[in-house]
């Protein structure tokens, strides 16, 4: 999210929905993934929707509310909170990513993430809002990650009880390739019973709003989005099915993980002896084995890329995630253990 986009109609559709959810009940958090304000095209000029009574007639207190913080050039996220539009917990801070260090970006990135964890800690729906949707490789620790957010920061908000809404924009795939892209991606995560479902939102620059519902909460939002759609909103939302939606999450993942072989292991910190045998050691205590490596050192930093081959009976994908994190803290070094589906999916993004 950037200050320039507020109260365009991208902010409208959005306050739009989580309104309807508030009104049911359902205590709302925003955390605004709040990053600086680019000059390099124009988005957040799509306000036209304030001139026209079709988008008045959705809700017409937000649609008046919005255009008053347009007129008064007051286009910053603190007049959303402040003028009392939705009623919710925001988390305003800003993402840090302009520092020169990796190591030091994603540092900052996870103080960052805790801090926001504990603000919005007992919602019952926090709404992320990303600029661009959700983490892509070529992002991963640049200078342009804060307009992503990654799996791991939704599943945190998912184990501390949340259900989760995430902004995703709409490039150059089609609409079932997203859906698709949704079930695989949160499949990758350990959010057992969750729920998905997505809305489109079809006026202008075409986005998608995707949910990972709690099983208490799954009742009232898939309500109060089919209330939502016999409403002059039905105009400019449409609802998405996530592939495979009948199923939980946990049981779709139980049917990936069946077919998943390889894993995904890197490794980013300051070099010093003994890392690759420490790794090494205890892939072969898991009984996993090393497919291919990269590593390179510059300046000091040590970086490296294995694969590992996790098909062996023997070998529990997640004991050798969870002995991966423990040296990481051990060592000082980020290791990050991931299912290799995670990555080809986020290739296709």
């Amino acid at each position: 999210m950037q200050n320039r986009y507020v109260g365009d109609i991208g902010d409208f559709g959005k306050l739009g929905l989580l309104r309807v959810l508030s009104s049911n009940g359902l205590s709302i958090g925003v955390n605004w993934y709040l990053t600086d304000d680019e000059n390099h095209n124009g988005d957040g000029r799509h306000i036209g929707y304030l001139a026209k009574t079709e988008y008045r007639d959705c809700d017409e207190a937000l649609w008046y509310a919005l255009k008053r913080i347009v007129t008064s050039n007051q286009r910053e996220t603190a007049a959303i909170e402040n003028s009392g539009i939705l009623s919710a917990t925001y988390y305003s801070v800003p993402i840090a990513c302009a520092c020169k260090n990796k190591i030091e970006r994603l540092e900052q990135r996870k103080s960052w993430h805790m801090s926001a964890l504990k603000a919005l800690r007992g919602i019952d729906v926090v709404y992320i809002d990303p600029d661009n949707g959700l983490m892509v490789p070529s992002a991963q620790g640049t200078t342009k990650m804060g307009k992503y957010v990654e799996l791991q920061e939704i599943a945190d908000y998912y184990r501390q009880g949340s259900s989760i809404i995430y902004y995703q924009h709409k490039a150059r795939l089609q609409d079932n390739e997203y859906a698709v892209q949704f079930h695989n991606l949160l499949a990758s995560i350990n959010i057992p019973d969750a729920r998905g479902l997505g809305l489109k939102f079809i006026s202008t620059s075409q986005r998608f709003y995707f949910f990972v519902i709690q099983p208490r909460h799954e009742s009232i939002i898939r309500k109060c989005v089919a209330q939502m759609l016999t409403t002059e909103w039905k105009k400019h939302f449409c609802l998405i099915e996530p592939h495979g939606t009948n199923d939980t999450i946990s049981q779709r993942r139980e049917i990936n993980m069946n077919e998943t072989k390889k894993a995904v292991i890197s490794v980013l910190g300051m070099d010093k002896k003994g890392i690759i045998a420490q790794v090494s050691r205890i892939l072969y205590e898991n009984d996993a084995n090393i497919l291919d490596i990269t590593q390179t050192i510059v300046s000091g930093l040590f970086s490296m890329i294995l694969i590992a081959d996790v098909s062996s009976g023997n070998c529990s994908f997640d004991a050798l995630k969870t002995e991966l994190d423990a040296l990481s803290g051990r060592i000082g070094v980020q290791i990050r253990t991931q299912r290799s589906e995670i990555f080809e999916a986020m290739h296709q993004i």
